[in-house]
Formats: C-alpha cells, structure tokens, sequence
C-alpha cells in the first residue's frame, strides 16, 4: 500500500471513530438518535415524521424542458441516481432508477397519516417521463432497427439507450456508450400498464409514441429471442440469461395482453408467454446457473431475484403447478437471503464492484485507466475480470435498497398467509433498514480531481451500499460517497407503509 493510501486510511478511520452508534436488538445503529426512537417504541407515523424532519425522505426531482425531434415539446421530471456531482451518478439518468422511485411512490397507500400528497404526483410524473425518454423518435428507431435486423442484436450500443447524460441527451440522440442491454425500458413499459389497470393513469394521457412504444414490445422481444437472450440484467454488467430479467418481461407480457387497445398479436404474444414461462420453470430459484460451473456468466445467487417475487410471476410457471406458490417464493428467498450481511445484501457472491479499497487512490486511479472511471463501464468479459483482478477479493459492498425490499415482500407474505414467522422477518429487516442510515459525524471516501479523499457526509440518509476498507489487519465499514440513493429511500417509504399495513391488520383481529 502506498504512503498515500495509507495516510488517507487512517484519517478516514479517525473521522469514523467520531460516528456516535449504539448497538439495539442485535444491530448497530450508526445513528444513536434513531436508535433512541426505536427504543421509545415510538409509533410508526411518530418515526417517520422524526425522520422525514431530518431530510430523510426528501427526493431531488428537478423539471426539465424537453424537446424531441419530432417537434414534440414536454416537461421532465429528472431524479438523479444520487446527490453527487461524480460522474456517472450525479450526471446521468438511469431509466431504472426513475422508473422504480416513481412507481414505488405512486404504490403508497394514500390513506396513511404520513403520507405526502405530493408523492402519487411526482411519482406519475417520473414514470410519465421515463415512458416519455423511451419513446423519444431516436430511441423508437432503435427499438425498430434491432427488430428489423438492421442493428446487431448482439450489440449493447444498438439497443434503446436506458442511460444518458442529463445535459443534453436526453432524447437519446447522442450514442451513449453502456450496457443498454438489460431490463429498464421493460420496467417502465410494466409499472405504466400496471399504473392504467389501476386506474392511476389514463388511457388518454398516452402520446401516440408512448402507444407505439408499448406495440413494440412483442416484435422486439420475438427479435432477441427474449427468453435465451444474453443482457447485463440490472447490475449492467457481463451478459447472461438472467432469471430477474426474463421475470420482468413475462410479467410485461401479462400486462400487456390484457391490453385490448393497443395493436399487438395476441397469438405471438401468448406463444412468447409460454415461451418465457417454460425457461422461467427451468431456472428458478437461481440467476444464472444453466452455464458451467467455471464460467464467469454462472450465478446462483442474485438479490435481482427479488423481483421475480415482486412482480408476482412465480405462481404462473409452469413449476408452481408442481410446487405451491408459496414454497417457490419462500426458496427464491433463501436464495437472495444467502447474500445478506451486516451491512446490507451483496448483490451477488465475488462482486468486486465497490469491494475493498475500492476508492484508494491506487486501485480508483488503475480503474480508471481501465475504463475512465471506478464506476464506468465494466460490462466487457476482460473489463469484468480485470476489475476482479484489482479489486481485492473477500469483501463485497453491502446494498441497502434490497434490505426494505425484503421487508416489504414478507410483510406482503404475512398479509396473504398470516403466518407469524413472515411477520418476524418483516419486522427484522425493517429495523436492520433503519440502522443502515448514517449516523453524526459520518464520513466516506471521494474522488475529487482524480485524487481520493475524506468528505463528510449528512446523518439520515441512506447510502447506495456500505464499502469496507483494512486498516493493520481489521477491516471497516464505510457508507458509499453515493449517498443519499434515491432508490434506496423509495423503497423504504414502502416498507414503512406495508408496516403500517401490518400493524392495522394486526390490530384488526385482535378487535376481531
């Protein structure tokens, strides 16, 4: 190690030495206030509304005047990844991200006393605008050209673009160099059809490019040949048949052939329906285990595979008329729960994505000449085996989105079953959830001009994941310099409101 590293480790170490933590059923909470309302048995609406008056719950949507090629003129609304000027967190828009904050913040239940009137707004508006920057007249040809076969389909670049600069590309003109190949644009085509089978939005708040977009969806996943197409899944890394991928479009294709309106072929739609159920069948409860144990594409576990419960596809395989539903959810789930730690959920074993060292100067500044930055593109065999070649092995970043996703499903699973253990675990992972928020005098690691160095960051927020770093022989966590994550605190909104659920049903049948 460097002299350079080694100075900057001991005074990050020292600046964490200052966090004040307490330890509270189990788990340490970086935060000693938060732990303190905990303790109080404080009600959920009291807990929230403390921490929401920290900033805790805060999102940062910005609106954004956005003009197609067509002529086409809408107002944007933009949620950056993180509050961070890094590239690319802070400078780009992921589909996904925005996608997700806005579907999750439209599911919370209005009735609750804490919940914001703003949220169910802001929320359609980001949908509405990932919609809108998928069906933009560039990305349309995409879509259009790999179903014709004038593009390669092999090529990530060809594919509708699912990440772009903020400044300047957000019609997608401009080829943006990325894993594009994944499962984002299925994501929002899903959430929007789920949001007008709701009810939520309107039939007549879709532009004709939104329609078009939508009729898309069966010819471009019959052209890529969908369910044994390779794509970088949500991680945007190296290409594989991913079961989290293939849950999202079969739980699209669902959506959409119900959807009278729309020109779509039902009967290719249902031959691809099955089509999609049968590979599902053969590959749950795992991500990717079809391929050789050796091969870098083989993953058993994968914390993606949440969605697979999420979208509720598990009992409409083929394998759930063998096995009940329940059983399949409750064995994707030890699965992901493999990859639970301390500090949050590996997204999957041997990730060497922001693992140990990550943002020393030493290891940032070879990644960067690698692909020009830590956090660039590493979906490329080599790129993706020279990162885990530089990145030391044995301790994997934590994340702590998936956390309240847990949550959330088995408090979903307690209200369909009522048994007490998925009551427990929901409880269990919520309270690790709130011990995942920084704590006073927190501090990570940044890159600033191409040097490492210490910042402090806010207390209540939650970091995209936890990183660790070694220091004479012990290792120590540290939240991301990606904090807050936008998701991450979408996703905790939900907890804390099938929480709520939870407690009114319970308090139902004791009245009961």
């Amino acid at each position: 190690m460097s002299k350079e590293d080694q100075s900057l480790i001991v005074k990050l170490r020292g600046e964490l030495a200052k966090v004040q933590s307490r330890e509270l059923q189990g788990l340490l909470y970086r935060n000693s206030t938060l732990a303190e309302w905990v303790k109080e048995a404080l009600s959920l609406p009291e807990l929230f509304e403390n921490i929401a008056r920290e900033g805790a719950f805060d999102f940062d949507i910005e609106v954004i005047d956005w003009v197609d090629t067509d002529g086409e003129q809408r107002k944007l609304s933009v949620n950056r990844a993180s509050r961070t000027s890094m590239w690319p967190m802070g400078t780009h828009y992921w589909v996904r991200d925005n996608t997700i904050i806005g579907a999750r913040l439209m599911q919370v239940n209005r009735d609750l006393e804490w919940c914001r009137e703003e949220w169910f707004d802001q929320g359609k508006a980001l949908l509405l605008s990932a919609l809108s920057v998928m069906s933009s007249c560039r990305q349309l040809e995409r879509f259009e050209s790999v179903i014709s076969g004038e593009s390669d389909r092999a090529d990530p670049h060809a594919w509708p673009h699912i990440f772009l600069e903020i400044d300047g590309n957000l019609t997608a003109q401009r080829e943006e160099a990325w894993m594009h190949k994944q499962d984002a644009w299925q994501m929002t085509c899903y959430y929007v059809l789920d949001a007008l089978e709701r009810g939520w939005i309107a039939q007549e708040e879709l532009t004709i490019k939104h329609r078009r977009l939508l009729e898309l969806v069966v010819p471009f996943l019959r052209a890529v040949d969908y369910s044994r197409c390779e794509n970088g899944g949500s991680w945007e890394e190296i290409a594989a048949v991913r079961t989290s991928v293939l849950s999202w479009e079969v739980a699209l294709l669902e959506k959409l052939r119900d959807i009278l309106w729309l020109d779509v072929n039902k009967g290719e739609l249902q031959a691809l329906l099955s089509e999609g159920r049968d590979q599902l069948a053969q590959s749950l409860p795992y991500e990717s285990a079809q391929y050789p144990l050796d091969d870098i594409r083989y993953r058993e576990a994968d914390s993606t595979l949440l969605y697979a419960v999420m979208v509720d596809v598990i009992e409409r395989v083929d394998r759930a008329s063998v096995k009940q539903k329940r059983e399949c959810v409750l064995e994707v789930l030890g699965v992901v729960e493999s990859l639970v730690g301390q500090h949050g959920v590996r997204r999957y074993r041997g990730d060497s994505y922001q693992g140990l060292s990550y943002y020393t100067n030493t290891i940032s500044q070879r990644l960067t000449e690698l692909y020009d930055s830590p956090s660039g593109d590493s979906s490329g065999v080599e790129q993706f085996k020279r990162r885990g070649e530089l990145v030391p092995s044995g301790h994997e970043a934590q994340w702590t989105h998936v956390i309240w996703q847990l949550s959330w499903i088995y408090g979903r699973l307690y209200a369909e079953y009522g048994e007490e253990q998925f009551r427990e675990k929901q409880e269990a992972y919520f309270y690790k959830g709130l011990s995942l928020f920084t704590g006073y005098n927190e501090a990570s690691l940044r890159l600033e001009n191409g040097v490492s160095e210490v910042f402090s960051l806010p207390a209540f927020r939650l970091p995209e994941c936890y990183n660790s770093e070694s220091y004479q022989d012990e290792v120590f966590v540290y939240p991301s310099l990606h904090t807050p994550l936008y998701w991450s605190i979408a996703e905790a909104i939900c907890a804390f409101a099938q929480m709520e659920e939870t407690r009114r049903m319970e308090e139902t049948r004791r009245r009961g």
